[in-house]
């Protein structure tokens, strides 16, 4: 056993201190759906779908380029990165920006006349708000990695919403309505080929429509999907304060990840939130994504300044104790960086720079690989 760490053999803790895993010898028991998902893409049968949720340090603030380009050194795309060294693995799921112009904006996405940030619904309470007659709503994935097919969600509503015509590059269109029940639907659409330049293109007519996010895929291909719903400025409230269709919890389980990863509650630290709230609205995300898959708690980076490192000082042992009672492995980023605020790895009081970022994803992938070597 790890010397100072708890004597749960259940629970799957990395503790960074005295550099061990506690529970490896029950790692058999972690992570059952995900290590099924794993062994699906190495047979060739399925893709497994990994989902990062989080705010702007999942977002990738505090990276080299976030005035431009958050997402390309953000720590889900640097755990694609490391992941793909052992499975064949891409960036996946894009949860819509919440800035469209300006800085820290992704540039993956470009966002044409009509198209505007809408707070309210999907991953994060953020959807991008279409108008009749708009624009282009284009997602690019890049990177250098081919794909051929991209899956868009959106939201549904019986009436007075609007129709949206959807293209992958050299494909034929699909003209989806989103009048339905009150929820979140997704439609496939193919690419003439498969391409590192193929992208979908969005538009809308008659009435607003709402879209949430798009994943891209190759079908020809099994692999692991890294997908990133990194909300800036998001709490754990705003992830599940919408109960309705629209909301996070609606759009996690349509989504039906294999694996999700929750970082989430910094900026409930900022704002003094109890910690009975936080690990409430914590409780109910992982369920929702317990139905499909397996669930990760990682606490984040220390912060300074108050309240916010007060805070989080305090969420810390509660979180942990969470991810115990959800039989949820928890990687311990706090407890790696020595629980306060490091200069060398981040870019302000809050946000991880580029060192910090491969730190985390290096964290989290060397949980991933012991439990799944």
């Amino acid at each position: 056993m790890c010397a100072g760490t708890p004597a749960n053999t259940q629970q799957l803790t990395y503790f960074a201190g005295n550099a061990c895993w506690q529970g490896m010898g029950a790692a058999a028991l972690q992570l059952p759906k995900w290590r099924l998902a794993l062994a699906k893409v190495k047979e060739g049968a399925a893709d497994a779908k990994l989902l990062v949720i989080g705010d702007s340090i999942t977002n990738g603030w505090g990276t080299t380029n976030q005035l431009t380009a958050v997402y390309p050194a953000s720590y889900p795309a640097r755990l694609a990165t490391i992941l793909n060294g052992k499975f064949a693995t891409a960036p996946g799921l894009a949860a819509v920006p919440s800035t469209t112009t300006g800085t820290r904006t992704d540039a993956r996405w470009t966002v044409g006349s009509g198209w505007a940030s809408y707070a309210n619904y999907g991953f994060g309470a953020q959807s991008m708000e279409g108008t009749a007659g708009s624009g282009n709503l284009v997602f690019t994935p890049g990177g250098g990695v081919s794909y051929d097919s991209f899956t868009v969600y959106y939201t549904t509503y019986p009436s007075g919403v609007g129709t949206l015509t959807i293209t992958a590059t050299g494909g034929t269109p699909s003209v989806v309505s989103t009048i339905g029940s009150s929820g979140i639907g997704s439609v496939t659409v193919a690419a003439a080929s498969a391409g590192t330049t193929n992208a979908v293109t969005i538009t809308d007519a008659v009435n607003p429509a709402f879209v949430v996010a798009v994943e891209p895929f190759l079908s020809t291909t099994s692999r692991v999907r890294v997908g990133s719903a990194g909300v800036a400025g998001s709490t754990t409230t705003t992830w599940t304060a919408d109960a309705t269709a629209f909301g996070a919890v609606s759009a996690i389980k349509l989504y039906a990840p294999s694996l999700t990863v929750i970082m989430l509650g910094v900026n409930d630290a900022t704002a003094s939130a109890a910690p009975g709230t936080v690990t409430a609205n914590l409780t109910t995300l992982a369920k929702a994504a317990q139905v499909s898959g397996d669930v990760i708690f990682a606490m984040w980076p220390p912060p300074s300044g108050s309240p916010t490192a007060a805070y989080t000082a305090l969420y810390y042992p509660a979180i942990a104790n969470l991810a115990t009672s959800l039989a949820a492995p928890f990687v311990d980023v706090y407890g790696r960086w020595g629980s306060t605020w490091q200069t060398a790895f981040q870019y302000d009081s809050v946000h991880p720079n580029d060192y910090g970022h491969w730190d985390i994803a290096e964290a989290i992938s060397a949980l991933l690989l012991a439990v799944a070597p």
